[in-house]
């Protein structure tokens, strides 16, 4: 009886220690750099009585990173024209459907982007990356153009 008892007592402070490590891993930060290209299109210019304005855009491109491999990227940026700051919500697509989601708040080449979750794997994600991205042209583009794009992506990610 003993015998079988410190058995049990040994098999469930196993499970609990394995159980224990998962979760610390869980929380990790990892690394997550990347790079993608595509175009930016400015979808139009609205201007308000006493405000300078916001520039709409449509961006979408192809990429590769860590964590997502080969994924897709599509998002709407509105640039404050008074502060020259964009800002926008970031979907990129894996092939295989799983979807990170990242809140955006930049400068004129790049910006700050916020991990927010997304669906699959990357369910309950957190993290933080920059991006730093280049343009074929140098603003200002008139409304309806479509602008080549290259960026690179550092930061880290957390499941």
């Amino acid at each position: 009886m003993k015998r079988r008892f410190y058995g049990i007592s040994f098999l469930v402070t196993a499970l609990a220690t394995l159980a224990m490590s998962g979760l610390a891993r869980a929380g990790a930060q990892e690394p997550f750099k990347g790079t993608s290209s595509g175009t930016v299109t400015i979808t139009s210019i609205n201007f308000e009585e006493g405000a300078a304005g916001v520039i709409h855009t449509h961006l979408v491109g192809v990429g590769h990173a860590t964590h997502l491999g080969r994924f897709t990227v599509e998002t709407f940026v509105d640039i404050d024209i008074a502060t020259d700051t964009p800002t926008g919500n970031w979907v990129l697509t894996a092939a295989n459907g799983d979807q990170l989601f990242a809140s955006f708040i930049g400068y004129p080449n790049g910006g700050n982007f916020t991990i927010q979750g997304g669906t699959g794997r990357f369910q309950g994600a957190s993290g933080e990356y920059v991006q730093v991205i280049a343009f074929a042209l140098a603003p200002p583009w008139p409304v309806g153009s479509s602008i080549g794009y290259i960026d690179q992506i550092t930061g880290w990610i957390s499941y």
